[in-house]
């Protein structure tokens, strides 16, 4: 090292040596032309790339001597490749994270057990406070599976953990779970009455199995804007209902298609029309110039010849449309 060091002094005592010949040349030349036969400009230029060089150089030098610490390893911040491995999938870490994962096994319920007994059994905080918002949320742990699909749980401290996890019995679980909101809700016991829900109000619909006061008040806005309901699957298309809850209470409810608003399609103005939820503004607009061009609609089979009601439209629609006679 110490001869490069010396060979770079040795360079750049030499470049200082060339730049005071050369100053010391052009004191002594009456024309800078005669120099090298370059312009005053070019010299000018010559002179600045030198002085770069220079400069780099002793840059260069400097930065060389600058003693640099070693980097100091501990065998304890090496950590063997299958830990990394598995920290990787388990989650983002810091190098300098500490926790203690040393597993103390023991039988344990994870719908009831605490933060404390989840750290002893070695699982990691923010895996814990992932179970912890889950529960909060209402959420149960059914079957083991379940336990293993929080966001962030090491398979490999599942496996080890599986045969340690107790869960109560299904029906206990559901007794624990009044919640209207989560999607694995599973049905309460109810009294089999049937609810007819074009007419039902709130209280009915609370009767029904998995339905509270939540989706009670989205039921009936939803059967407001539609006219009704004429069969029980449009009741999927309720924000947030999901096929298992309507499972649930599916063979509980009736529907009377008599007592749907219908839509009069030579009275309806364009802004009412557009307030139902099967009519998009494109369709709407072209009934409305359908209408105009033809005065009216004669019958319901006039829709097949406007090009954006296609069949399963029409097919949703014919129950909420009507085209009557012109009023003597």
């Amino acid at each position: 090292m110490y001869t490069k060091i010396a060979e770079f002094v040795l360079e750049i005592q030499q470049a200082i040596c060339n730049l005071h010949s050369l100053r010391k040349t052009m004191k002594s030349t009456k024309s800078w032309k005669q120099l090298f036969n370059l312009s005053r400009r070019e010299m000018r230029g010559f002179l600045v790339l030198l002085s770069i060089s220079a400069l780099l150089i002793i840059i260069n030098i400097i930065l060389f001597l600058i003693p640099q610490k070693p980097t100091e390893y501990k065998i304890q911040d090496i950590q063997p490749m299958e830990t990394v491995y598995q920290s990787e999938n388990a989650g983002v870490i810091s190098p300098n994270h500490k926790e203690n994962n040393k597993a103390n096994l023991f039988t344990f319920d994870p719908n009831t057990a605490n933060e404390d007994e989840f750290r002893s059994l070695g699982i990691k905080s923010y895996v814990i406070k992932n179970i912890i918002k889950y529960r909060m949320a209402g959420g149960t742990f059914r079957q083991k599976s379940d336990f293993r699909k929080v966001y962030g749980m090491d398979s490999t401290l599942f496996k080890t953990l599986n045969d340690y996890i107790q869960l109560p019995e299904v029906a206990a679980t559901i007794e624990k779970r009044p919640y209207d909101s989560i999607k694995s809700y599973s049905p309460k016991k109810f009294s089999r009455v049937i609810v007819e829900i074009n007419s039902a109000d709130s209280a009915l619909l609370n009767e029904l199995s998995g339905i509270g006061p939540s989706f009670s008040s989205r039921i009936i806005k939803y059967r407001k804007r539609l006219g009704g309901f004429y069969c029980k699957e449009q009741l999927l298309e309720v924000y947030g209902m999901d096929s298992s809850r309507y499972n649930g209470f599916k063979n509980q409810i009736d529907v009377d298609a008599s007592l749907l608003n219908k839509i009069d399609l030579n009275q309806i103005s364009f802004k009412d029309l557009l307030k139902h939820p099967y009519f998009e503004y494109h369709t709407v607009k072209a009934i409305m110039d359908y209408r105009n061009k033809y005065k009216r609609f004669s019958s319901l089979e006039e829709l097949n010849n406007i090009a954006l009601i296609y069949p399963d439209l029409l097919l949703k629609i014919k129950s909420y449309i009507v085209v009557n006679p012109p009023e003597l």
